[in-house]
């Protein structure tokens, strides 16, 4: 049933129509980044600072933790009063970001992270460099020898700037090339995107009964009040994974079928830490989910509500989480939601396997209240999707528009209208 929703990527095929199709990377007047003998990228030199700079070094911390720098110009730690103390700030500022730009002029550590780092040091993005420097800062690769993958030109109020990102790092690990608008002010706005590798080896999980619900206000549709809500509804699936655990168990589930809910589970935690810090980052502020305590329910209550929250919604969440992943402007929440995504693929088929193994108990009377409540849940999916979306939730989340959303939720209704699929919930 996955094969017919997500197929040839309903993301990509979706997305096409709200700009995150087919990118396009060929227009002229690209020029490449400054770059020197051995294809390394000289990411300072050729910027303009806000003030005078006589020292200035771009780096980070690797994934493994230790210092890397990327590029340096000027005397590092010139005018300091003790060139080791001086040294060592430098290397734990390194060490503190996986980006960073430095500047040890007058013997005083600068550091500058992020947008407000950028306009901080360069002040307006004027020049080329400058919007190469912006996008390196905002988490994008400066590829030197490789036609396509990096570039800059500039165009009314800013720079188109051609880079690549590492939008998922295990299983699969994949790198996309992206066409970013870098704004005079220092803004960024994905223009297109495309993946360029892939090496083998919300997205909201199911609700525990009892969830109790939270008020939602016209402020809170800002996106860290939208991610932090994300957030509660990915602790709450960690209580709903403990409860069906507990209850598979009592009906005699068999090990392989309790360890894979305990598998989603942990996902789940990931899920709540990962969106949690990312609604904090935001100005989000999370609320830990507050369920009901309720008593084991016999094998037609978890069928009825794995059918509408596992069956339905959460494979739904997954392939909304591909069109995200593919979408979202902002490049962090790009990659967490391609990671959720792949992880709520699992947890849909998984509620199949948890349908395979509890509907065979229920009577025929009581499988058919099943298939009702998978297409009652389906009504109530297209109602809840239908009405319009916040435009920055669009732009920064990736959040599909309402017409996107129904032509998922279509195709989900289209798969479970078809009987083979649905006997079949592992092909």
């Amino acid at each position: 049933m996955l094969r017919v929703i997500a197929g040839a990527s309903i993301a990509a095929s979706l997305g096409a129509a709200t700009g995150c199709g087919p990118a396009r990377f060929d227009d002229p007047g690209f020029r490449t980044p400054t770059c020197d003998e051995a294809h390394r990228w000289q990411a300072v030199r050729g910027i303009t600072t806000a003030t005078p700079r006589t020292h200035l070094l771009a780096g980070g911390a690797a994934m493994s933790g230790e210092p890397f720098l990327l590029d340096e110009v000027g005397e590092r730690c010139a005018d300091a009063v003790s060139s080791e103390t001086c040294e060592a700030e430098v290397l734990a500022a390194l060490r503190s970001r996986s980006r960073i730009i430095v500047s040890t002029d007058g013997g005083t550590l600068t550091r500058f992270i992020g947008r407000d780092g950028a306009v901080e040091l360069l002040g307006a993005i004027d020049t080329p460099a400058d919007a190469l420097l912006r996008a390196w800062s905002a988490g994008y690769d400066m590829v030197c020898g490789a036609v396509g993958r990096a570039a800059v030109r500039e165009v009314e109020g800013g720079f188109e700037v051609i880079a690549t990102q590492m939008t998922a790092d295990c299983d699969p690990i994949v790198t996309e090339r992206f066409l970013l608008f870098v704004s005079s002010a220092g803004d960024i706005v994905v223009l297109e995107r495309e993946e360029v590798s892939r090496m083998e080896g919300v997205c909201v999980g199911r609700r525990p009964e009892g969830l109790a619900p939270v008020s939602v206000s016209a402020s809170e549709r800002a996106l860290g009040s939208h991610l932090a809500e994300i957030a509660r509804l990915e602790a709450s699936a960690v209580i709903a994974f403990e409860i069906l655990e507990r209850e598979l168990d009592a009906l005699g589930a068999p090990a392989d079928l309790l360890a894979a809910v305990r598998d989603a589970r942990a996902d789940e935690v990931r899920h709540a830490e990962v969106m949690s810090r990312l609604a904090r980052a935001r100005g989000g502020v999370v609320e830990a989910p507050v369920v009901a305590p309720c008593p084991l329910r016999d094998a037609l209550a978890i069928a009825l509500e794995n059918a509408v929250e596992g069956c339905v919604r959460e494979t739904y969440g997954a392939v909304v989480g591909l069109h995200q992943a593919a979408c979202a402007a902002d490049p962090e929440l790009a990659a967490a939601m391609q990671t959720i995504a792949e992880d709520e693929l699992r947890h849909s088929a998984l509620s199949w396997r948890v349908a395979a193994f509890v509907e065979p108990r229920l009577t025929p009377a009581q499988r058919h209240l099943v298939e009702q409540a998978r297409a009652s849940a389906l009504v109530a999916l297209r109602a809840e999707v239908a009405h319009s979306v916040d435009d920055a939730l669009v732009r920064e989340l990736g959040v599909p528009t309402p017409e996107i959303a129904m032509e998922i939720a279509r195709r989900l209704e289209a798969a479970l209208a078809d009987d083979a699929a649905c006997a079949h919930p592992g092909s």
